[in-house]
Protein backbone atom coordinates (compact mmCIF):
# COMPACT_ATOMS: atom_id res chain seq x y z
CA UNK A 1 0.00 0.00 0.00
CA UNK A 2 1.45 3.36 -1.05
CA UNK A 3 1.70 6.40 1.22
CA UNK A 4 -1.18 8.03 -0.67
CA UNK A 5 -3.36 4.91 -0.26
CA UNK A 6 -2.57 4.78 3.46
CA UNK A 7 -3.57 8.43 3.86
CA UNK A 8 -6.84 7.77 2.01
CA UNK A 9 -7.53 4.73 4.20
CA UNK A 10 -6.81 6.79 7.32
CA UNK A 11 -9.25 9.49 6.19
CA UNK A 12 -11.92 6.82 5.66
CA UNK A 13 -11.37 5.47 9.18
CA UNK A 14 -11.60 9.00 10.63
CA UNK A 15 -15.01 9.35 8.94
CA UNK A 16 -16.14 6.00 10.40
CA UNK A 17 -15.07 7.04 13.90
CA UNK A 18 -16.94 10.32 13.62
CA UNK A 19 -20.10 8.55 12.51
CA UNK A 20 -20.10 6.71 15.85
CA UNK A 21 -19.81 9.98 17.79
CA UNK A 22 -22.45 11.73 15.70
CA UNK A 23 -24.94 8.87 16.00
CA UNK A 24 -24.67 8.99 19.79
CA UNK A 25 -24.96 12.80 19.74
CA UNK A 26 -28.09 12.70 17.58
CA UNK A 27 -29.71 10.25 20.02
CA UNK A 28 -28.48 12.37 22.98
CA UNK A 29 -26.75 9.48 24.67
CA UNK A 30 -23.27 8.19 25.38
CA UNK A 31 -21.76 5.52 23.16
CA UNK A 32 -22.64 1.98 24.26
CA UNK A 33 -20.05 -0.73 24.98
CA UNK A 34 -20.07 -2.05 21.41
CA UNK A 35 -19.63 1.42 19.96
CA UNK A 36 -16.81 2.20 22.39
CA UNK A 37 -15.05 -1.02 21.36
CA UNK A 38 -15.44 -0.10 17.69
CA UNK A 39 -14.20 3.43 18.40
CA UNK A 40 -11.09 2.07 20.15
CA UNK A 41 -10.41 -0.39 17.32
CA UNK A 42 -10.80 2.23 14.59
CA UNK A 43 -8.62 4.77 16.42
CA UNK A 44 -5.93 2.15 16.96
CA UNK A 45 -5.95 1.50 13.22
CA UNK A 46 -5.78 5.27 12.54
CA UNK A 47 -2.74 5.56 14.81
CA UNK A 48 -1.08 2.53 13.18
CA UNK A 49 -1.50 3.97 9.70
CA UNK A 50 -0.20 7.35 10.88
CA UNK A 51 2.97 5.69 12.21
CA UNK A 52 3.40 3.76 8.96
CA UNK A 53 2.98 6.89 6.83
CA UNK A 54 5.52 8.76 8.97
CA UNK A 55 7.99 5.87 8.77
CA UNK A 56 7.55 5.56 4.98
CA UNK A 57 8.15 9.29 4.46
CA UNK A 58 11.23 9.20 6.71
CA UNK A 59 12.61 6.21 4.79
CA UNK A 60 12.12 8.03 1.50
CA UNK A 61 14.03 11.04 2.85
CA UNK A 62 16.85 8.85 4.17
CA UNK A 63 17.12 6.99 0.87
CA UNK A 64 17.45 10.28 -1.02
CA UNK A 65 20.17 11.48 1.38
CA UNK A 66 22.01 8.12 1.26
CA UNK A 67 21.95 8.04 -2.54
CA UNK A 68 23.26 11.60 -2.68
CA UNK A 69 26.11 10.77 -0.26
CA UNK A 70 27.03 7.69 -2.31
CA UNK A 71 27.06 9.77 -5.50
CA UNK A 72 29.31 12.35 -3.86
CA UNK A 73 31.62 9.61 -2.53
CA UNK A 74 31.95 8.06 -6.01
CA UNK A 75 32.63 11.48 -7.51
CA UNK A 76 35.31 12.18 -4.90
CA UNK A 77 36.90 8.80 -5.57
CA UNK A 78 37.17 9.64 -9.28
CA UNK A 79 38.35 13.18 -8.65
CA UNK A 80 40.74 13.31 -5.66
CA UNK A 81 40.70 16.74 -4.02
CA UNK A 82 43.69 18.95 -4.78
CA UNK A 83 44.61 21.51 -2.15
CA UNK A 84 46.11 24.64 -3.68
CA UNK A 85 48.48 27.01 -1.90
CA UNK A 86 45.66 29.37 -0.92
CA UNK A 87 43.63 26.57 0.67
CA UNK A 88 46.67 25.27 2.58
CA UNK A 89 47.34 28.79 3.85
CA UNK A 90 43.75 29.09 5.08
CA UNK A 91 43.99 25.75 6.89
CA UNK A 92 47.25 26.76 8.55
CA UNK A 93 45.59 29.97 9.79
CA UNK A 94 42.73 28.09 11.43
CA UNK A 95 42.48 27.47 15.16
CA UNK A 96 43.15 23.98 16.52
CA UNK A 97 39.43 23.28 17.01
CA UNK A 98 38.59 24.34 13.44
CA UNK A 99 41.32 22.09 12.03
CA UNK A 100 40.08 19.21 14.18
CA UNK A 101 36.55 19.57 12.77
CA UNK A 102 37.99 19.62 9.27
CA UNK A 103 39.84 16.37 9.91
CA UNK A 104 36.62 14.65 10.99
CA UNK A 105 35.23 15.37 7.51
CA UNK A 106 38.00 13.59 5.58
CA UNK A 107 37.62 10.25 3.80
CA UNK A 108 40.76 9.04 5.58
CA UNK A 109 39.25 9.55 9.02
CA UNK A 110 35.89 7.98 8.06
CA UNK A 111 37.60 4.94 6.52
CA UNK A 112 39.84 4.42 9.55
CA UNK A 113 36.91 4.86 11.94
CA UNK A 114 34.76 2.34 10.03
CA UNK A 115 37.63 -0.18 9.89
CA UNK A 116 38.13 0.19 13.65
CA UNK A 117 34.41 -0.36 14.26
CA UNK A 118 34.41 -3.54 12.18
CA UNK A 119 37.66 -5.19 13.24
CA UNK A 120 39.16 -3.25 16.18
CA UNK A 121 42.47 -1.44 16.57
CA UNK A 122 44.46 -4.59 15.77
CA UNK A 123 43.33 -4.48 12.14
CA UNK A 124 44.43 -0.87 11.57
CA UNK A 125 47.56 0.20 9.75
CA UNK A 126 49.97 2.58 11.49
CA UNK A 127 48.68 5.37 9.23
CA UNK A 128 45.04 4.69 10.20
CA UNK A 129 45.97 4.69 13.90
CA UNK A 130 47.75 8.01 13.40
CA UNK A 131 44.64 9.50 11.79
CA UNK A 132 42.34 8.36 14.61
CA UNK A 133 44.76 9.46 17.36
CA UNK A 134 45.67 12.84 15.89
CA UNK A 135 46.59 15.08 18.88
CA UNK A 136 44.61 18.01 17.46
CA UNK A 137 41.36 16.03 17.85
CA UNK A 138 41.69 16.45 21.61
CA UNK A 139 40.53 20.03 21.14
CA UNK A 140 36.99 18.68 20.64
CA UNK A 141 36.95 16.62 23.83
CA UNK A 142 34.75 17.86 26.67
CA UNK A 143 35.51 16.94 30.27
CA UNK A 144 37.48 13.75 30.85
CA UNK A 145 38.90 11.81 27.93
CA UNK A 146 36.81 8.90 26.67
CA UNK A 147 39.44 6.17 27.07
CA UNK A 148 39.63 3.96 23.99
CA UNK A 149 36.85 5.86 22.23
CA UNK A 150 37.03 7.87 19.04
CA UNK A 151 35.30 10.99 17.80
CA UNK A 152 32.44 10.20 15.42
CA UNK A 153 33.27 11.31 11.85
CA UNK A 154 31.16 14.04 10.30
CA UNK A 155 29.28 11.76 7.86
CA UNK A 156 28.17 9.35 10.61
CA UNK A 157 27.35 12.23 12.98
CA UNK A 158 25.17 13.78 10.28
CA UNK A 159 23.24 10.51 9.91
CA UNK A 160 22.91 10.18 13.70
CA UNK A 161 21.57 13.73 14.02
CA UNK A 162 19.08 13.15 11.19
CA UNK A 163 17.73 9.99 12.85
CA UNK A 164 17.47 11.80 16.19
CA UNK A 165 15.61 14.67 14.53
CA UNK A 166 13.12 12.28 12.92
CA UNK A 167 12.61 10.13 16.02
CA UNK A 168 12.62 12.96 18.58
CA UNK A 169 9.67 15.34 18.09
CA UNK A 170 11.33 18.06 20.17
CA UNK A 171 14.34 18.23 17.85
CA UNK A 172 12.06 18.86 14.88
CA UNK A 173 10.21 21.69 16.66
CA UNK A 174 12.90 23.39 18.75
CA UNK A 175 15.94 25.56 18.14
CA UNK A 176 18.92 23.19 18.02
CA UNK A 177 22.45 24.58 18.36
CA UNK A 178 25.93 23.08 18.69
CA UNK A 179 28.33 24.68 21.16
CA UNK A 180 31.88 23.94 22.20
CA UNK A 181 31.29 24.80 25.87
CA UNK A 182 28.63 25.99 28.32
CA UNK A 183 26.62 28.88 26.93
CA UNK A 184 24.49 31.66 28.42
CA UNK A 185 21.59 32.62 26.17
CA UNK A 186 20.43 36.25 26.49
CA UNK A 187 16.64 36.32 26.89
CA UNK A 188 14.44 39.41 26.61
CA UNK A 189 12.81 40.20 29.95
CA UNK A 190 10.76 43.13 28.66
CA UNK A 191 9.82 44.89 25.45
CA UNK A 192 10.62 48.26 24.00
CA UNK A 193 7.44 50.34 23.62
CA UNK A 194 6.54 53.10 21.20
CA UNK A 195 4.75 56.31 22.21
CA UNK A 196 3.27 59.32 20.44
CA UNK A 197 5.63 62.29 20.66
CA UNK A 198 4.63 65.94 20.23
CA UNK A 199 6.59 68.07 17.80
CA UNK A 200 10.00 68.74 19.34
CA UNK A 201 8.89 66.66 22.31
CA UNK A 202 11.22 64.35 24.25
CA UNK A 203 11.34 60.61 23.57
CA UNK A 204 10.70 58.31 26.53
CA UNK A 205 13.47 55.90 27.46
CA UNK A 206 12.15 52.35 27.86
CA UNK A 207 14.86 49.95 26.76
CA UNK A 208 14.05 46.22 27.04
CA UNK A 209 15.86 44.30 29.75
CA UNK A 210 17.65 40.98 29.28
CA UNK A 211 18.13 37.94 31.48
CA UNK A 212 20.29 34.89 30.78
CA UNK A 213 19.48 31.18 30.50
CA UNK A 214 22.45 28.88 31.11
CA UNK A 215 22.80 25.81 28.88
CA UNK A 216 25.21 23.17 30.19
CA UNK A 217 26.06 19.65 28.94
CA UNK A 218 24.49 16.58 30.52
CA UNK A 219 25.91 13.23 29.42
CA UNK A 220 23.60 10.77 27.68
CA UNK A 221 24.91 7.30 26.93
CA UNK A 222 23.58 4.41 24.87
CA UNK A 223 24.93 0.88 24.46
CA UNK A 224 24.39 -1.21 21.32
CA UNK A 225 25.35 -4.88 20.79
CA UNK A 226 26.21 -6.03 17.25
CA UNK A 227 26.94 -9.61 16.15
CA UNK A 228 30.37 -10.55 14.82
CA UNK A 229 28.72 -11.78 11.62
CA UNK A 230 27.11 -8.42 10.89
CA UNK A 231 30.38 -6.58 11.44
CA UNK A 232 32.29 -8.91 9.13
CA UNK A 233 29.69 -8.71 6.37
CA UNK A 234 31.06 -6.04 4.04
CA UNK A 235 27.69 -5.82 2.25
CA UNK A 236 26.06 -4.31 5.36
CA UNK A 237 26.16 -0.50 5.54
CA UNK A 238 27.60 -0.31 9.05
CA UNK A 239 27.33 3.49 9.20
CA UNK A 240 23.58 3.38 8.52
CA UNK A 241 23.05 0.53 11.00
CA UNK A 242 24.91 2.34 13.78
CA UNK A 243 23.21 5.64 12.99
CA UNK A 244 19.72 4.10 12.99
CA UNK A 245 20.03 2.02 16.15
CA UNK A 246 22.08 4.46 18.22
CA UNK A 247 20.08 7.43 16.94
CA UNK A 248 16.73 5.88 17.88
CA UNK A 249 17.87 4.95 21.38
CA UNK A 250 19.37 8.39 21.99
CA UNK A 251 16.27 10.10 20.59
CA UNK A 252 13.96 8.19 22.93
CA UNK A 253 16.08 9.00 26.00
CA UNK A 254 16.52 12.70 25.22
CA UNK A 255 12.90 13.31 24.14
CA UNK A 256 11.77 12.25 27.62
CA UNK A 257 14.05 14.90 29.11
CA UNK A 258 13.30 17.64 26.57
CA UNK A 259 9.56 17.16 27.20
CA UNK A 260 9.36 16.55 30.93
CA UNK A 261 12.87 16.50 32.45
CA UNK A 262 13.37 18.04 35.88
CA UNK A 263 16.81 19.55 35.19
CA UNK A 264 18.64 17.23 37.63
CA UNK A 265 21.44 15.48 35.66
CA UNK A 266 19.27 15.94 32.57
CA UNK A 267 17.72 18.79 30.55
CA UNK A 268 14.75 20.81 31.85
CA UNK A 269 11.62 19.86 29.92
CA UNK A 270 9.37 22.25 28.03
CA UNK A 271 6.42 21.19 30.22
CA UNK A 272 8.32 22.20 33.37
CA UNK A 273 9.29 25.57 31.88
CA UNK A 274 5.86 26.45 30.47
CA UNK A 275 3.41 28.88 32.10
CA UNK A 276 -0.23 28.36 33.05
CA UNK A 277 -2.74 28.84 30.26
CA UNK A 278 -5.86 27.05 31.53
CA UNK A 279 -6.95 24.89 34.47
CA UNK A 280 -9.40 22.17 33.44
CA UNK A 281 -12.56 21.63 35.47
CA UNK A 282 -12.15 17.84 35.48
CA UNK A 283 -9.34 15.64 36.75
CA UNK A 284 -9.29 13.30 33.76
CA UNK A 285 -10.99 15.07 30.85
CA UNK A 286 -10.89 18.27 28.82
CA UNK A 287 -13.60 20.23 27.00
CA UNK A 288 -13.56 22.09 23.71
CA UNK A 289 -14.05 25.41 25.47
CA UNK A 290 -11.02 24.72 27.66
CA UNK A 291 -8.88 24.06 24.60
CA UNK A 292 -10.08 27.32 23.08
CA UNK A 293 -9.16 29.11 26.32
CA UNK A 294 -5.71 27.50 26.24
CA UNK A 295 -5.27 28.60 22.63
CA UNK A 296 -6.33 32.17 23.39
CA UNK A 297 -4.14 32.41 26.50
CA UNK A 298 -1.09 32.57 24.21
CA UNK A 299 -0.09 35.95 22.81
CA UNK A 300 -0.70 36.35 19.09
CA UNK A 301 3.00 36.78 18.30
CA UNK A 302 3.56 33.22 19.58
CA UNK A 303 0.23 31.68 18.52
CA UNK A 304 0.93 32.32 14.84
CA UNK A 305 3.77 29.79 15.00
CA UNK A 306 2.47 27.60 17.82
CA UNK A 307 1.97 23.83 18.04
CA UNK A 308 -0.14 21.73 20.39
CA UNK A 309 1.59 18.81 22.11
CA UNK A 310 -0.09 15.96 23.97
CA UNK A 311 0.16 12.22 24.57
CA UNK A 312 -1.53 9.68 22.30
CA UNK A 313 -4.40 8.80 24.70
CA UNK A 314 -5.11 12.53 25.17
CA UNK A 315 -5.36 12.98 21.41
CA UNK A 316 -7.88 10.11 21.26
CA UNK A 317 -10.12 11.98 23.70
CA UNK A 318 -9.65 15.31 21.88
CA UNK A 319 -10.74 13.71 18.59
CA UNK A 320 -14.33 13.55 19.89
CA UNK A 321 -14.60 17.25 20.78
CA UNK A 322 -16.67 19.75 18.77
CA UNK A 323 -17.10 23.50 18.85
CA UNK A 324 -20.38 25.35 19.38
CA UNK A 325 -21.28 24.89 15.71
CA UNK A 326 -20.87 21.12 15.80
CA UNK A 327 -17.51 21.19 13.96
CA UNK A 328 -14.73 18.91 15.14
CA UNK A 329 -11.85 20.78 16.75
CA UNK A 330 -9.38 18.14 15.57
CA UNK A 331 -8.80 17.78 11.81
CA UNK A 332 -6.66 15.02 10.27
CA UNK A 333 -3.85 15.90 7.88
CA UNK A 334 -4.66 14.33 4.53
CA UNK A 335 -1.62 15.38 2.49
CA UNK A 336 2.13 15.00 2.89
CA UNK A 337 3.58 17.92 4.81
CA UNK A 338 0.21 18.77 6.38
CA UNK A 339 0.04 17.39 9.95
CA UNK A 340 -3.12 16.91 12.00
CA UNK A 341 -4.36 20.21 13.39
CA UNK A 342 -6.39 21.43 16.34
CA UNK A 343 -8.08 24.82 16.16
CA UNK A 344 -6.10 25.43 12.99
CA UNK A 345 -2.68 24.72 14.55
CA UNK A 346 -0.46 21.61 14.17
CA UNK A 347 -0.63 18.79 16.71
CA UNK A 348 2.53 16.98 17.85
CA UNK A 349 2.29 13.70 19.75
CA UNK A 350 4.76 12.66 22.43
CA UNK A 351 4.01 9.85 24.84
CA UNK A 352 6.39 11.55 27.26
CA UNK A 353 3.68 14.16 27.83
CA UNK A 354 1.81 13.72 31.15
CA UNK A 355 -1.53 11.89 31.04
CA UNK A 356 -4.92 13.50 31.70
CA UNK A 357 -4.65 12.80 35.42
CA UNK A 358 -5.23 14.87 38.54
CA UNK A 359 -2.93 17.88 38.72
CA UNK A 360 -0.84 17.07 35.64
CA UNK A 361 -0.07 19.36 32.69
CA UNK A 362 -1.60 17.19 29.98
CA UNK A 363 -1.54 19.60 27.00
CA UNK A 364 0.84 22.39 26.04
CA UNK A 365 0.53 24.98 23.28
CA UNK A 366 3.23 27.36 22.18
CA UNK A 367 6.09 28.40 19.95
CA UNK A 368 8.68 25.67 20.47
CA UNK A 369 11.42 27.70 18.78
CA UNK A 370 11.88 29.28 22.22
CA UNK A 371 12.94 25.86 23.53
CA UNK A 372 16.68 25.61 22.93
CA UNK A 373 18.53 22.31 22.61
CA UNK A 374 22.29 22.67 23.00
CA UNK A 375 24.55 19.82 21.84
CA UNK A 376 28.23 19.71 22.60
CA UNK A 377 30.41 19.65 19.51
CA UNK A 378 31.72 16.09 19.71
CA UNK A 379 30.21 12.61 19.94
CA UNK A 380 32.35 9.68 21.09
CA UNK A 381 31.88 6.06 20.03
CA UNK A 382 33.75 3.33 21.86
CA UNK A 383 34.07 -0.30 20.71
CA UNK A 384 33.76 -2.82 23.59
CA UNK A 385 35.49 -6.00 22.48
CA UNK A 386 35.57 -8.23 25.58
CA UNK A 387 32.31 -7.47 27.40
CA UNK A 388 30.04 -9.50 25.09
CA UNK A 389 32.64 -11.71 23.36
CA UNK A 390 31.26 -14.89 24.91
CA UNK A 391 28.00 -14.28 23.01
CA UNK A 392 29.73 -13.52 19.72
CA UNK A 393 28.92 -9.82 19.95
CA UNK A 394 30.73 -6.49 20.04
CA UNK A 395 29.39 -3.58 22.08
CA UNK A 396 29.33 0.05 20.96
CA UNK A 397 28.90 2.88 23.47
CA UNK A 398 27.89 6.33 22.27
CA UNK A 399 28.41 9.41 24.44
CA UNK A 400 26.37 12.53 23.71
CA UNK A 401 26.40 15.72 25.78
CA UNK A 402 23.27 17.85 25.55
CA UNK A 403 21.01 20.25 27.44
CA UNK A 404 17.66 21.88 26.82
CA UNK A 405 15.62 24.71 28.34
CA UNK A 406 12.63 26.87 27.51
CA UNK A 407 14.11 30.36 27.20
CA UNK A 408 10.81 32.28 27.47
CA UNK A 409 8.04 30.91 29.69
CA UNK A 410 5.27 33.01 28.13
CA UNK A 411 5.94 31.43 24.71
CA UNK A 412 4.50 28.06 25.78
CA UNK A 413 1.29 27.63 27.81
CA UNK A 414 -0.02 24.50 29.49
CA UNK A 415 -3.41 23.13 30.42
CA UNK A 416 -3.37 21.51 33.85
CA UNK A 417 -5.97 19.05 35.08
CA UNK A 418 -7.99 19.92 38.19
Amino acid sequence: MTVREKRAKRAQLVAEARELVEKADEETRAMNAEEEATWDRVNAEIDRLELEVTADEQQERRSRVTNLEHDLARRDAREPPRADVRELTQIAAMGVEERARLKLQTREYSAAFLEQCRFGNGALTPEQLRVLRDPELRALQVGTTTEGGHLVPTDLERQLVEVMREENIMRSLSTVKTFGNDRNIPVRDGNATATWVAEEGAFLENDPTFAQVALAAFKAGVLLKVSDELLQDQVVDLNSHLATELGRATAALTETAYVNGNGTAKPTGVVVGSSLGKTAAATGAVTGDELIDLHDSLKRIYANRATFMMAGPTRTAVRKLKDGNGQYLWQPGLQAGHPDNLLGRPVAISDDMPAMTTGLKSIIFGDFKFYWIADRAAMFLKRLEELYAVNGQIGFRLDLRTDGKLTLAEAVKHLIQA
